[in-house]
């Protein structure tokens, strides 16, 4: 194999190419690149990086992630569920914050009817007013947008949804801003107003870490 004298594996010399689409690599620009390591890998995926996970054992209903790393762009925690009791309700608090520093917004229906409603002064990020089905799987997802960033309030965005063979499914969404611009460094997801309904043994709590591509 003979090169040209800029080192092309094609050709005699070979330069950037105008005969083709901008953004468009020539044959020998190709050979260049691969040969020389310089090719342009493909931008990492956008996703979900796993943080921690908890699985509960049928006595308690609560759980702490503490120490959040900071070096994510947002937050994402999970909750797979099925509670023995129709009194649970998937609620949050930030940072350990139990003061009335919850201001929200919430969407939902139960038994087939659609209520809205706000909460100007919570003591958690409450996972509604209607409650889940008794015996029912159900899952809820929380966001927390721009977690580390101490200039702004952080917006974080709860939903939950349950449904039954015989009952009618159960929906939930909710948009919570928080009175501090603290960095989370804690979340804790806890039963209806801190009470303790024990989640059914093997139901799991999930944490996850975004970064922006």
């Amino acid at each position: 194999m003979s090169y040209g004298s800029n080192g092309s594996v094609i050709g005699p010399d070979n330069v950037p190419t105008t005969s083709v689409a901008s953004g468009v690599w020539s044959l020998g620009e190709i050979a260049e690149a691969v040969r020389d390591d310089i090719w342009p890998a493909p931008p990492p995926p956008s996703q979900y990086e796993y943080i921690a996970s908890t699985t509960f054992d049928g006595s308690t209903s609560t759980h702490t992630f503490s120490a959040i790393p900071q070096t994510f762009n947002s937050l994402k925690i999970v909750l797979n569920v099925k509670s023995s009791s129709d009194t649970f309700v998937p609620s949050i608090q930030v940072n350990g914050d139990t003061s009335s520093n919850y201001y929200s917004v919430s969407m939902f229906t139960y038994s087939g009817t659609f209520y809205e409603s706000e909460n100007l002064a919570g003591s958690s990020i409450k996972g509604g007013f209607a409650v889940p089905i008794a015996n029912t799987a159900m899952i809820a997802e929380a966001t927390f947008a721009n977690y580390s960033n101490t200039s702004v309030v952080s917006p974080v965005q709860l939903q939950w949804g349950c449904c039954s063979g015989t009952d009618q499914p159960s929906m939930f969404t909710q948009g919570v801003l928080r009175n501090s611009t603290a960095a989370i460094t804690s979340i804790t997801m806890l039963g209806d107003y801190g009470a303790s309904y024990p989640l059914a043994s093997g139901s799991t709590l999930a944490l996850f870490g975004y970064k922006d591509a």
